[in-house]
């Protein structure tokens, strides 16, 4: 998002600015520092802000507000949301197709709603051109479920051990282990590991 922000800066002719917040106790305070500061929009890139935008936008109802990947229906925040559940559907349509051993696997971040746009078609994907192939699903969890690479490396490793050769990697950061994972295994390509990206908490916005 950073690159894309920066481009989009030149482009247009404004400054643009981000903020990275460690966690997501931090994106209340960053959203309050940007709206003192009196940006024009404050785009919040995290699920993980919905609630402090909610506060945040029904206490200050002239700024304006955008957040990515969920949906707060309030005037003066737009939400920006994505169809994932295609890709991922064919994706998952693809491992069908190409897997040997009859057995995929997808390492993601955690069982959340948002992650489910890519679980859920990407198995649907697969038994759709491949009804008897096995999925195997392994979630990082935790506090630090985006950005573990050690366990999701571990999980890879798990179900290349189960049989899989073919591994979707929904973990944000986390995926970096899968690519890790991949390395290590011959049997398993680099180009039958398939990522998806979620961002780090983040608050950018657009000064005046």
């Amino acid at each position: 998002m950073d690159e894309g922000l920066r481009k989009a800066g030149e482009e247009f002719g404004v400054t643009v600015k981000t903020i990275e917040s460690t966690d997501a106790n931090a994106l209340e305070q960053n959203l309050r520092s940007a709206v003192a500061d009196k940006y024009d929009l404050i785009i919040t890139s995290t699920f993980q802000a919905e609630d402090a935008l909610k506060k945040l936008a029904a206490e200050n109802p002239d700024q304006k507000f955008a957040i990515i990947d969920t949906v707060v229906d309030m005037p003066n925040v737009r939400s920006v949301v994505f169809r994932e559940y295609e890709a991922s559907y064919l994706m998952g349509a693809l491992a069908g197709l190409i897997t040997k051993s009859g057995t995929v696997g997808m390492v993601a971040a955690d069982d959340i709603p948002l992650l489910k746009k890519y679980t859920v078609p990407f198995e649907e994907g697969l038994k759709s051109t491949n009804p008897d192939a096995k999925f195997i699903i392994n979630y990082v969890g935790g506090a630090n479920a985006f950005n573990d690479p050690a366990k999701a490396k571990e999980l890879a490793l798990l179900q290349h051990s189960q049989g899989a050769d073919f591994i979707a990697g929904a973990s944000a950061a986390g995926d970096f282990g899968v690519f890790e994972a991949a390395k290590e295994k011959t049997s398993t390509p680099p180009d039958r590991i398939w990522t998806t990206p979620a961002p780090i908490p983040t608050i950018s916005f657009c000064p005046s």
